[in-house]
C-alpha cells in the first residue's frame, strides 16, 4: 500500500487535512524559542519579550489561537516532552495511526539522523541550510532546557494564564499538565 501523504506545517488550521496529528508544547517554552528565533535567527525587531508575548500575530494570542483552531482537527496528539522522553513509541503511536508499518531499524536510524547532535552538525556545515532559511548563524538547534524562563515576570506570567483561561484552553492543557506548571513556576 502507498505510504500516506504527510504535511508538516506550523501554519493556520487547514480544513482541508482531514487526519492530523498534532504536536503540543508548553507554552512559555513555544513563545521563549520563537521569541530567539525572530530576534536572533531572523534578525527581526520583535521588541521586548514582554511586547513580543503580547503580539497578537506571533504572541500568546496566536498561540491559543493556533492550539485552539487545531484542537478541533486533530486525531491524534503527541506532547513534545513526552516524545523527548521517549522518541520511539511516539513515533510508533503515529506511524500506527497513519496505518504505516515500518521496520524499527528505520525507526532507529530516522531517530538517530534527527538527534539534536546531528542537527547541530548539519546547522554547521556549509550546506546551504543557514542561507535557505535566512540565517546568519549557528543558533536554530540547541538544547530547550537552556530557554531562559526568566524572561517571564509576574505578569506576563499572568498574561499568559489568563489568555489560556479566555481561550478556553484551560482544561485542555491540563491534560498536558502545563497549567499546573505554569502556575507552580516561581518567577
Amino acid at each position: 500500500a502507498p505510504f500516506p501523504r504527510i504535511i508538516k506545517s506550523h501554519e493556520w488550521c487547514n480544513k482541508k487535512y482531514e487526519r492530523v496529528v498534532y504536536i503540543v508544547r508548553n507554552p512559555k517554552d513555544v513563545l521563549i524559542s520563537y521569541y530567539y528565533f525572530l530576534k536572533n535567527g531572523r534578525k527581526e525587531n520583535v521588541g521586548d519579550f514582554s511586547s513580543f508575548i503580547r503580539n497578537k500575530y506571533y504572541g500568546v494570542p496566536a498561540w491559543c489561537w493556533h492550539v485552539s483552531e487545531w484542537s478541533k482537527r486533530w486525531n491524534v496528539v503527541v506532547v513534545y516532552e513526552d516524545l523527548l522522553v521517549d522518541v520511539k513509541r511516539n513515533l510508533k503511536k503515529i506511524l500506527s495511526y497513519l496505518k504505516v508499518d515500518v521496520d524499527d531499524c528505520i525507526i532507529d536510524s530516522a531517530i538517530k539522523q534527527s538527534s539534536l547532535d546531528r542537527m547541530q552538525q548539519l546547522e554547521r556545515s556549509d550546506s546551504g541550510w543557514k542561507s535557505k532559511h535566512r540565517l546568519d548563524q549557528n543558533f536554530l538547534f540547541v538544547d530547550g532546557q537552556k530557554n531562559e524562563l526568566n524572561l517571564f515576570d509576574k505578569k506576563d506570567k499572568k498574561y499568559l494564564l489568563d489568555q489560556i483561561k479566555k481561550y478556553e484552553l484551560d482544561l485542555l492543557l491540563e491534560k498536558f499538565n502545563y497549567v499546573d506548571e505554569l502556575q507552580a513556576t516561581k518567577i
